[in-house]
């Protein structure tokens, strides 16, 4: 059985998951390795259940990917995207050197 053993080190405080027969044996390990050992309580099971988890996977699927992007409606690729980005940082620079501010 999995037992959660909670302690400080010389420098923080662990948590150790320690799987034993029993909590004085999980203590005992704890001691082991160099914990004191404050508390030792018994690991529950998850609460996620796959009936918790059907509508969240239902809603994911459901999503569509978002539409590329367009210019003057027609679709543009992502080559055209980065020269029209560079393009557009091209023209910028070129009206603050004529402005001269750059």
């Amino acid at each position: 059985m999995p037992y959660l053993v909670r302690g400080k080190t010389s420098s923080k405080e662990q948590v150790l998951i320690i799987e034993a027969e029993s909590a004085e044996a999980a203590e005992a390990e704890g001691w082991k390795r160099g914990l004191f050992v404050t508390s030792v309580t018994e690991k529950k099971p998850c609460g996620l259940t796959l009936a918790f988890l059907k509508p969240a996977i239902k809603k994911l699927w459901q999503f569509r990917p978002v539409t590329g992007l367009s210019c003057f409606g027609r679709p543009v690729t992502g080559g055209q995207t980065a020269a029209l980005i560079g393009l557009g940082i091209a023209t910028c620079m070129l009206n603050l050197h004529v402005a001269m501010w750059f």
